[in-house]
């Protein structure tokens, strides 16, 4: 018999010069059944059991080239199964209706004018249009369960990008909008999507994006959950929500509580189970969402870019236990591209809102870092928002990026192997004021086990800062029995250097050094024990230092990798304006500890796979925005490789596209390679 089960990532090919990381398309666990083909207003009322309304937006032209809504030829669309009218416009004139939201009593509809930067409301019946806010974008209703006002959230222009980021986040009465409360300024967030719990406590939102969260307003602390766009939070305050994946396909509906998220494949609803959707949002009914699709124009990879007339809007309806859809109906019917629907269910009123099951879950700031005050930068690992009190997110370009071959770990750290990761953005420079008296900077570090080291080559960066001209100002490096510090002024020239040998160098450790101005000692610590000691006589002049790139690891661009760069694995970055004192530091290496021990490791097993069946590497500018791309092998298994993975045949998900250019491709239909295999549901990095 033949079986295929599961998708498999490749962690190590003893065949091979390298590893070969893998990572999947979108495979959906969540079922859909009962999918229906009938739209139309009697379709829509029968599906939900109630009175319904569906607003969403149309493109006036044939082109369907518009998925964002950023241009004027749009129509502001409804459906009303109470009516009898079907399909129609509720206002005559065409102009830009980005994201138009139902307010909660379905009465009246929200929607911005994306070019202007205003927010406008008009009644169901088309009358009573009128401007409610200047510099900014409506994103949600939300109706205050005490008073029964119905506010507007919305996102503070300008915003940047086809993620539409910008902020702060506020939310002001649709009748009183000259009322206006932040009620995030913790960080840049994207507007799509932008989503209330029902009490008000809580949204869901990118901070920005790709980084997807849930946000706590009173404790103005983020949950990540990972990597993704179009977040949703179910209307009620159970405080479930929704990751939508990269490759459009797939909901990751987490449950707090839950230790992984529920996959659901959507595309099997609105993409003919093959294309992909867009603008997946709940409706003030929990058990009901919208999407649209299926997205088939174009040649790319990434087909929601380019649209398409044949995208029409969805309702799916979850199961029970939001464990997949259990039925689906396509509502709309026309040779227009539709965009940005929102559902009304009149049955959703008087619904009891349950309250959330883990309120601890999205509190925030559990563990690492443990110490905040005086903290200039932050990068606890690439699925957080990573953000500084008081100042919010540093953007996406102060974050680090991969370059070449290096890639984010299971637990979303840096691996940067023959590749590197670079931060490159304004914010970088200037960390440190005209009276800054010191600095301390950490990280949690796991030592390349084979550090490639010899006589030749005695040591390898894993971290350095460099100024405009490419001048280092600090670099730490791994050496043959532990770590090196250097600092500059910019330039070769070494202005101190300090080293400490770390007696296990097998296992992960936490790194910090500190450099006080004012006593002339920098101090270097180890699992939060001070381990060596340098002193300086002249006063470092802090104030003179603007670093502009960081660079974590010591390869170079080429994604095929080669003998070169560092192997190990890094996380827990921080950087602080002054000279943390040593019970902070033990603090710190404590709080890390505790973060590293409640993980669950990988299970490995190795195999010996003989290659069946190749994908085709795509191009990658067909990935475009995106910069990695990953394709799926499948190998014919023998002998003991079958009791260990369970089957006879496995997909083995291997990279194709690393740092928008091709990996070489090795592989060769017939050949066997000896592999190390982990489950791909293990590596939430490659959702």
């Amino acid at each position: 018999m033949i079986e295929i089960v599961g998708i498999f990532l490749l962690c190590v090919c003893s065949a091979c010069s390298e590893e070969k990381p893998t990572a999947a398309q979108a495979v959906g666990s969540g079922s859909v059944s009962g999918l229906e083909a009938s739209g139309g207003r009697s379709g829509l009322a029968g599906f939900v059991g109630s009175h319904a309304r569906l607003v969403w937006t149309q493109q006036v032209d044939e082109s369907g080239d518009d998925p964002f809504v950023v241009g004027d030829g749009h129509r502001l669309m409804g459906l009303d199964t109470a009516d009898g009218r079907g399909e129609r416009p509720l206002l005559a004139s065409t102009g830009n209706f980005h994201k138009p939201l139902l307010t909660t009593d379905g009465s009246r509809v929200v929607f911005s004018n994306r070019g202007e930067g205003t927010v406008w409301v008009v009644d169901w019946t088309g009358t009573g249009l009128r401007k409610v806010a200047e510099g900014y974008l409506a994103s949600d209703i939300w109706r205050d369960p005490a008073t029964d006002r119905e506010w507007v959230y919305a996102l503070a222009m300008p915003v940047e990008g086809d993620a539409v980021s910008g902020g702060p986040v506020v939310r002001f009465p649709l009748d009183g909008p000259f009322e206006r409360v932040v009620i995030w300024d913790q960080s840049q967030v994207s507007l799509n999507n932008i989503q209330s719990s029902a009490d008000g406590i809580r949204f869901s939102g990118q901070f920005p994006w790709p980084y997807a969260g849930i946000a706590n307003i009173e404790k103005q602390a983020a949950k990540s959950l990972g990597r993704g766009c179009w977040t949703s939070m179910c209307p009620d305050n159970s405080y479930r929500m929704w990751v939508f994946d990269g490759p459009h396909r797939n909901l990751l509906i987490w449950e707090f509580g839950a230790g992984r998220p529920k996959k659901i494949n959507i595309s099997e609803v609105a993409g003919e189970g093959v294309y992909e959707v867009y603008h997946p949002r709940w409706s003030n009914h929990p058990r009901y969402m919208v999407m649209t699709g299926p997205y088939k124009v174009g040649d790319d990879r990434i087909r929601i870019f380019s649209g398409g007339t044949e995208v029409e809007v969805y309702v799916a309806r979850f199961d029970d236990g939001f464990a997949g859809i259990e039925s689906s109906l396509r509502v709309t019917t026309n040779t227009r591209a539709d965009y940005f629907p929102d559902l009304w269910v009149a049955s959703a009123a008087g619904m009891e809102a349950p309250r959330g099951v883990n309120d601890a879950a999205v509190a925030g700031g559990a563990h690492w870092p443990a110490v905040r005050d005086g903290m200039v930068y932050i990068w606890e690992d690439g699925s957080k928002p990573n953000l500084i009190p008081g100042r919010g997110g540093l953007g996406a370009g102060a974050l680090p990026e991969p370059r070449g071959s290096a890639i984010f770990g299971r637990f979303f750290e840096m691996q940067p192997r023959d590749g590197l990761f670079e931060a490159a953005a304004e914010g970088l420079g200037g960390l440190w004021g005209s009276g800054a008296g010191g600095m301390s900077w950490e990280a949690w570090w796991t030592p390349a086990v084979d550090g490639g080291l010899g006589e030749e080559v005695t040591q390898r960066w894993f971290w350095r800062m460099l100024d405009a001209d490419q001048g280092m100002l600090m670099g730490l490096a791994q050496t043959g029995d532990g770590v090196r510090a250097v600092m500059s002024q910019g330039g070769d020239a070494e202005i101190l250097s300090l080293a400490f040998p770390v007696p296990d160098m097998a296992s992960a450790h936490h790194l910090m050094w500190t450099l006080d101005v004012e006593t002339g000692r920098w101090l270097a610590y180890l699992d939060g024990a001070r381990v060596a000691e340098a002193a300086f006589e002249e006063r470092f002049r802090l104030e003179s230092w603007h670093p502009v790139r960081w660079i974590f690891g010591d390869g170079g661009l080429d994604v095929a990798g080669g003998p070169t760069g560092w192997h190990g694995r890094l996380e827990g970055v921080a950087v602080y304006s002054r000279a943390l004192l040593p019970l902070e530091v033990s603090e710190q290496a404590a709080a890390a500890r505790t973060r590293a021990a409640e993980r669950v490791p990988a299970e490995p097993f190795e195999v010996v796979g003989t290659l069946a069946v190749k994908s085709a590497i795509p191009a990658p500018e067909a990935l475009a925005p995106y910069r990695r791309g990953l394709v799926l092998h499948e190998y014919r298994l023998d002998g003991p490789s079958v009791q260990r993975a369970g089957a006879d045949r496995v997909l083995v998900a291997h990279w194709g596209v690393l740092d928008g250019r091709k990996v070489p491709d090795i592989w060769r239909i017939g050949e066997s390679y000896p592999m190390v295999l982990e489950r791909f549901e293990e590596h939430p990095e490659l959702e």
